[in-house]
């Protein structure tokens, strides 16, 4: 489902989920390796790149309009979270809280959560919070 909205991830390798009848138990979910930066990282290795940042921005905004599209949720959007391949295109990982297909009543609340959480990454750092802010509208919170 991820892939079909064009949501980056790094691409399922095998999941693997253990029953004890109709209950579920634990789940696995093998996902490629990813080369890249985590998006702390690669901002601060780019600071000096306009260009880099502007990319990653852009990425990053259009990750946000496919999870408003699949009405999704991450549930941890950190920045850690986040990985930035050698093209400059976020990726998304650690999705064990990831829910899709949300009433709009849990979308918004799971949505308000995900961006507070994703602002709070730049407190220290005013300049990365602006470039996120200048590419997110309001709407898309």
């Amino acid at each position: 489902m991820i892939d079909l909205a064009f949501v980056p991830t790094p691409r399922v390798i095998a999941y693997s989920e253990e029953k004890k009848g109709l209950l579920k138990g634990r789940c696995y979910l093998l996902m490629e390796q990813l080369e890249g930066q985590l998006l702390p990282d690669y901002l601060e290795t780019n600071r000096e790149s306009p260009e880099r940042l502007a990319t990653v921005a852009r990425s990053f905004r259009d990750l946000w309009q496919a999870l408003d599209r699949l009405r999704a949720a991450h549930g941890d959007l950190k920045a850690t979270n986040l990985i930035v391949d050698p093209a400059g295109v976020v990726h998304l990982f650690d999705l064990d809280a990831f829910r899709f297909g949300l009433s709009p009543r849990v979308f918004a609340r799971g949505r308000r959560k995900d961006y507070k959480r994703f602002m709070q990454n730049w407190q220290n750092t005013p300049e990365f919070k602006r470039l996120f802010l200048n590419e997110l509208s309001v709407d898309s919170v």
